[in-house]
């Protein structure tokens, strides 16, 4: 249906029949803030969809921060001497980046604005980035890589906010899950910039020390997303619901105009936002307050469930996705010196030159271009499931498709660790990445409804630190097994996404 056209400016009460005045089952502060879910008025035009261009491109960088780390373990590990436990801990430093930056980047949102926080992480992220391209060794480049971690990680559990807080509540499903399909958008952008650049062989000097090859090319094209994005982002508003919630009624009022407006009319820029009040005191003492509010009353039970479910999504997610690359290289170095069909962890307890800890680092050939396409194939995986989500993540119920998720994923990656030919490890791994996808758009719905507005960064903040926090011991625990005992971490990962979450889904019926 058409947007419904107007020639005139809107007033302050044609706007407020656009505030949602609803009742909160928290407290009186809630009341306020909840008053400004934004209805269909005129339509949903421009301003949504290009506010949803620019988080998409935030959402992607997270997923092009993650995997460009993984498309390294293979290549860089001659320049940076990477043996199995150091790619381990490079992974999961990453994840302890995305750890700090998340607790702190969703507090602060809370307090100084959504804006400010995303425009401030973004750029960190993308600077970062850069900057590691150049690092001559890896406790430089891992340094370097904790800081854009911290940068991407505090911008993250902001952006589901921000965008959800301009959405009409009958579309809010339907649109968050959308963003959250974006990941898909990054795994295909840093596959397609991986399997173009590193395999060219493109390389200049730039000291006697430092040669800048094709894979720091990769790294540092991997950190412009983010900066352009922090530009996009200098021209839209604040949350409404935020400017309510500090009591900045009238610039509310004014931003919800200009959407409609914007969707109506054509573009308009915007410059408003929150001036930086709190001293830095004041600052961490709020967050403590709201931290300590959210394991209170009512909020104690979803809190606790979303941590639990996080990190054990996360702990088989990233515990294996993380080294999808690795695997494959490994994989087709086998299939160049044996003609034997082998399982993967056959493959990992051999010596092949300069794929574990018994060899040399830098004794090993050119990674195989055919692993990058491998990686573009998992990165189109997810696709028909994230369409599938798009479509009927408000009929069929984000319980529904977060059980299927993760016990998809959980029973693929047993299957993984027993076949032994390289195309059915291939389809069970695409498999892996399209159900995984399914039960991180579930949660990305789910935990935009289970908080109020005053609290709800802050919640996303906790439950993406538990989200870290499991990446982290699932990578630590893979890089520290892998050569060891493959089937250790391969069992756990299939256990953690089986199995622990179980209790808590039958519990959460009550709250989803």
């Amino acid at each position: 249906m058409a947007s419904k056209r107007v020639s005139r400016r809107l007033n302050d009460d044609e706007i407020s029949h656009l505030l949602n005045d609803t009742a909160s089952d928290f407290d009186s502060n809630t009341e306020l803030v909840d008053r400004a879910e934004i209805e269909d008025f005129g339509g949903y035009g421009r301003f949504h969809w290009r506010l949803m261009g620019v988080c998409a491109s935030l959402q992607a960088a997270d997923a092009i921060e993650i995997l460009c780390i993984s498309f390294l373990l293979p290549v860089a590990q001659c320049d940076l001497g990477l043996t199995s436990t150091r790619k381990g801990w490079l992974n999961a430093l990453l994840f302890l980046g995305l750890l700090m930056g998340g607790y702190v980047g969703g507090s602060l949102s809370d307090q100084v604005g959504r804006k400010r926080v995303l425009i401030a992480c973004l750029f960190l992220h993308g600077s970062a980035g850069l900057i590691s391209s150049f690092m001559p060794n890896f406790p430089s480049f891992l340094a370097a890589r904790l800081l854009s971690g911290v940068g991407v990680g505090g911008a993250l559990p902001v952006n589901f906010p921000y965008f959800a807080e301009f959405q009409p509540r009958d579309r809010r499903g339907r649109m968050v899950t959308l963003l959250a399909s974006c990941f898909l958008l990054g795994n295909l952008v840093v596959a397609g910039l991986a399997w173009w650049i590193i395999p060219s062989g493109w390389k200049f000097t730039i000291s006697s020390s430092l040669e800048y090859n094709s894979w720091r090319i990769f790294v540092g094209a991997c950190g412009l997303p983010s900066i352009l994005a922090a530009l996009f982002l200098l021209r839209f508003p604040e949350s409404p619901k935020f400017l309510l919630s500090i009591g900045k009624e009238e610039e509310a009022l004014r931003v919800v105009s200009l959407a409609l407006e914007t969707s109506m009319k054509g573009p308009r820029g915007y410059q408003g936002i929150p001036s930086l009040s709190l001293r830095w005191r004041e600052s961490v003492k709020h967050i403590c307050l709201q931290t300590v509010q959210l394991f209170r009353g009512n909020l104690l039970f979803r809190i606790c469930i979303m941590i639990v479910i996080h990190f054990s999504l996360a702990f088989g997610y990233y515990g294996l996705w993380m080294w999808f690359p690795e695997l494959f290289s490994r994989l087709k170095s086998y299939y160049i010196l044996h003609s034997q069909p082998a399982s993967v962890c056959d493959i990992i307890g051999l010596n092949i030159p300069g794929r574990n800890e018994s060899t040399d680092p830098c004794d090993t050939k050119p990674v195989d271009p055919s692993v990058y396409q491998d990686q573009v194939l998992l990165a189109v995986a997810p696709l028909p499931m994230h369409i599938w989500t798009f479509l009927h993540m408000d009929t069929l119920g984000r319980k529904f498709f977060l059980v299927l998720g993760m016990v998809v994923s959980g029973v693929s990656v047993f299957l993984i660790s027993l076949v032994r030919n390289s195309i059915q490890s291939l389809l069970l791994s695409m498999l892996f990445s399209a159900v995984s996808n399914a039960a991180f758009n579930a949660i990305a719905c789910v935990q935009v409804e289970l908080f109020p507005t005053h609290l709800r960064a802050t919640g996303m903040a906790l439950t993406a630190a538990a989200l870290r926090i499991g990446a982290f011991l699932g990578n630590v625990i893979f890089g520290y097994f892998l050569d060891v005992s493959c089937i250790v971490p391969m069992m756990s990962i299939a256990i953690f996404l089986c199995g622990m979450h179980i209790p808590f889904l039958i519990v959460l019926s009550s709250v989803l």
